[in-house]
């Protein structure tokens, strides 16, 4: 169920009108995980499949395009375990626990160690992780319990004393 501002298609509703009231996502019942960033929503459905919908202007779609999408569109054909939504980039974990980032990448929030923006899904590291968290600064906690930050650290976000933006996992 989704409403609120949907001029990308945010909803997931398969057009651009906002809404008042929260209103059905298709008529699925299958659905497991949501994440909604400012501009686009994504979801896991039981089946393991994610799906992600909304504005795409940095790729963060993850559809290997910039094209908007105004109803659910998968990501890659893994299972997934958990999603987070930002505002411009999409972080998520698959069944065999590694993490995967795409999207805008200011500040190096992707967790790649690079600046460069992707518009398909790219694994983070090699460690295992259980859950993470995006927008401009990304979290993750690891199998282990450690917690990890990277991206912008403007106001201090990544809680490691700086303000120095840090590139990778």
């Amino acid at each position: 169920w989704a409403s609120g501002y949907n001029i990308y298609g945010q909803l997931g509703l398969n057009d651009t009108t906002a809404r008042s009231s929260p209103t059905q996502v298709g008529n699925l019942t299958t659905w497991k995980k949501v994440s909604s960033g400012q501009y686009n929503g994504a979801a896991i459905k039981t089946d393991g499949t994610l799906w992600i919908w909304g504005l795409n202007t940095n790729g963060q779609l993850g559809q290997n395009d910039t094209s908007d999408r105004s109803s659910p569109v998968q990501v890659g054909t893994s299972s997934w375990s958990s999603v987070a939504a930002g505002v411009n980039n999409m972080s998520a974990i698959n069944i065999n626990k590694l993490l995967y980032a795409w999207g805008i990448n200011t500040s190096g929030v992707l967790g790649d160690g690079t600046v460069f923006s992707r518009s398909s899904p790219v694994q983070i590291g090699s460690s295992s992780w259980a859950q993470v968290s995006t927008n401009n600064t990304t979290a993750a906690i690891r199998i282990d319990g450690g917690l990890f930050t990277w991206g912008s650290a403007l106001a201090g976000q990544l809680g490691n004393n700086t303000a120095s933006a840090n590139l990778s996992s």
